[in-house]
């Protein structure tokens, strides 16, 4: 997970209230969140979700309120749900969620864990790290255990990684180079 600021403005289909998922809030949603999905940090999902970050259970207003709308990877928010309706909030400008939750990335490719350590003590904190550790490390299905073996992969150390980069998973970019390496046996300057 991520900070952001939210600095656009709802789009213009939300008071329309027919789609919350229209291609004008997507447009806006990859532009916040840098076409990340918040909560796993994967860049230019498969599967986009446009996802409620309070659930709106039927309530019109949540659900089309642009405060309330998040970009997330469908892998994440199948395992969200509408079970955690008080995570950190990546969008609110008080809450640090770098510092508040500790990613203790595996020390090999295929390490069975990633270590999700809260940093405090609050609901929010427990509850989002307890979502994290589920996104992770969730293997009670077939599919649930290949994705997240892919997750953890991709939070690898990697001495051209800052320590300072950890919460945030390696570049785009730093993987293709490591494909790369890997495919032409060679390592890049």
């Amino acid at each position: 997970m991520f900070n952001t600021i939210r600095t656009r403005e709802a789009p213009s289909s939300l008071s329309r209230r027919q789609k919350y998922n229209s291609k004008d809030v997507l447009d806006e949603l990859c532009k916040v969140f840098f076409k990340k999905c918040y909560i796993c940090e994967t860049k230019e999902p498969l599967d986009i979700n446009v996802e409620h970050f309070s659930s709106h259970n039927g309530d019109l207003n949540k659900k089309f309120d642009w405060e309330n709308l998040y970009l997330s990877c469908a892998r994440c928010n199948n395992i969200k749900l509408q079970g955690y309706n008080n995570l950190l909030d990546c969008c609110d400008t008080n809450t640090d969620v770098l510092r508040a939750i500790k990613h203790k990335p595996p020390t090999t490719p295929y390490a069975k864990r990633l270590e999700i350590e809260p940093q405090l003590v609050d609901e929010s904190t427990l509850a989002t790290a307890e979502l994290l550790n589920k996104v992770y490390n969730s293997d009670h299905t077939d599919t649930k255990m290949v994705t997240a073996v892919a997750l953890r992969k991709c939070r690898v150390p990697d001495d051209r990684i800052s320590q300072r980069s950890y919460p945030l998973l390696a570049s785009r970019e730093l993987i293709k180079q490591l494909i790369q390496e890997k495919l032409h046996g060679h390592q890049a300057a």
